[in-house]
């Protein structure tokens, strides 16, 4: 399946279904997609800076190389999400649930990214 390339910046979709979509590179900064159906989404390489992914379901989630800083991750379910080589500096993880310390291993936080209560100790 191709990928669509898509610019939905600053767009409004919350509790909208982007299960098994191939939405490489697209751009989604500051989007609000709390509550919405990510599960098995490819997001490879796409601008999610500043996106509000609260509560939304990251199941299986592709998310490597993804620019994430700044964005909203509190309550998300991220169970599987590949996060590698993502850029997570000031996101806010607080709160997801089904995240484990070795989702994070490759990827690029820093002292402002929002960590679970569970993972809050230093990441390095």
């Amino acid at each position: 399946m191709a990928a669509l390339r898509i610019n939905l910046e600053g767009a409004k979709l919350p509790k909208t279904d982007w299960s098994e979509a191939f939405l490489e590179h697209s751009r989604f900064g500051r989007t609000n997609l709390s509550g919405a159906n990510c599960m098995r989404t490819v997001f490879t390489g796409a601008d999610l800076r500043n996106a509000i992914l609260h509560r939304a379901s990251l199941v299986d989630a592709r998310l490597d190389r993804a620019d994430l800083r700044g964005a909203d991750l509190t309550e998300a379910d991220l169970q599987g999400a590949n996060f590698d080589g993502a850029d997570l500096r000031g996101a806010d993880l607080s709160g997801a649930q089904n995240l484990v310390r070795r989702q994070l291993a490759n990827a690029l936080t820093d002292d402002t990214t929002k960590l679970p209560a569970e993972l809050n100790e230093k990441l390095t």
